[in-house]
């Protein structure tokens, strides 16, 4: 029998609370969306700048992590999502129910408590502005890897980008 669960659809981060204490965590605004086929989408465009006295070392490593997890898994025990990533990394959640509504609370050990809201279905999940792939290369919007040409020029690459086109090859 197949696991029933509500959490597919498109969620918004409203606000992150670590220790019990809320805090500006710069995920506030972040949507993702979790569909049938147990992938994520993110959708970052609306996302709020870090502060910028914020020391980001351990968060940037996490919210890294976080961001490239690609699927997601349900588990009924102990309710949690399991947020997975093709480079073999892994986010489990602890949320106190397999039927949430609108809100969603994604706990994490020793990380953020994530208060998430439901966006519904005729609202827009982000991407407000048309992307263009061209204006991302030139902009290095979402730059992960940089590649340095034996002439010495540097590329701004995104691995996304890189793996899709290391499948598609491999796939001629």
């Amino acid at each position: 029998m197949a696991l029933v669960h509500t959490f597919l659809g498109t969620w918004e981060i409203v606000c992150c609370t670590f220790e019990g204490k809320r805090e500006l965590s710069g995920l506030e605004g972040i949507k993702f969306r979790l569909d049938d086929t147990s992938d994520i989408t993110w959708y970052n465009d609306l996302v709020s700048p870090l502060p910028e006295s914020k020391d980001c070392g351990t968060f940037c490593e996490s919210a890294s992590v976080l961001f490239s997890c690609e699927t997601f898994d349900v588990h009924e025990i102990n309710p949690r999502l399991v947020f997975g990533a093709f480079a073999g990394h892994s986010i489990e959640f602890s949320t106190n129910t397999l039927t949430p509504t609108d809100t969603l609370v994604l706990s994490c050990e020793n990380w953020y408590a994530v208060e998430c809201k439901r966006v519904q279905d005729n609202q827009a999940a982000g991407q407000e502005k048309q992307l263009s792939f061209g204006e991302a290369l030139q902009e290095s919007y979402f730059r992960d890897v940089m590649v340095k040409s034996s002439s010495g020029l540097e590329y701004a690459l995104h691995a996304s980008i890189l793996r899709l086109n290391a499948s598609i090859a491999a796939c001629a």
